[in-house]
């Protein structure tokens, strides 16, 4: 039987609910990552896992300040759930490396400055990439041009002082 509930709770089941764990979720459904981000994201993978220094630094002195200003002026990157289906694997490392980014232009870029729960992640983050280098068995395959790695260290200590 028809009734006009039916009519409201479909037009009503879905968008922002006031809860805003669910509306971050609804958000990430709609977000679409732009293909030259993509690309990016694939080269920028890649270029880790062969370790190519010189295109790295391209990458990081370039290329993302070039995207963080055509895309996300004044918002994130996206988050590490966004870009999982696109990307080769899920290397850790990779991940880290990518948030370690995301988080640095936060801190930069975006109006208002993070949360608490971005602080605390921004420094878990770091955590995670010293403890993957340090507490492995064998010697961690990494190479990242010297800018990258003194904003890394830099960044971590003074977030560990604050």
């Amino acid at each position: 039987m028809y009734s006009d509930d039916d009519v409201y709770e479909e037009e009503y089941s879905y968008g922002h609910t006031g809860d805003p764990n669910l509306d971050r979720e609804y958000e990430r459904m709609e977000y679409n990552v732009p293909d030259q981000v993509k690309k990016f994201l694939l080269y920028l993978q890649d270029m880790i896992r062969e370790k190519n220094v010189y295109e790295l630094n391209s990458l990081y002195e370039s290329s993302f300040p070039k995207l963080t200003e055509r895309y996300f002026k004044s918002c994130p990157w996206p988050e590490e759930e966004d870009i999982l289906p696109f990307i080769k694997d899920d290397e850790p490392i990779f991940l880290y490396l990518y948030k370690e980014l995301c988080f640095r232009h936060l801190y930069a870029r975006v109006a208002g400055g993070l949360t608490l729960d971005q602080r605390i992640a921004s420094y878990y983050n770091y955590c995670k990439i010293f403890n993957h280098i340090l507490s492995a068995e064998s010697p961690v395959s990494l190479e990242l041009p010297n800018q990258w790695l003194w904003e890394i260290i830099d960044e971590f200590i003074y977030q560990f002082q604050v």
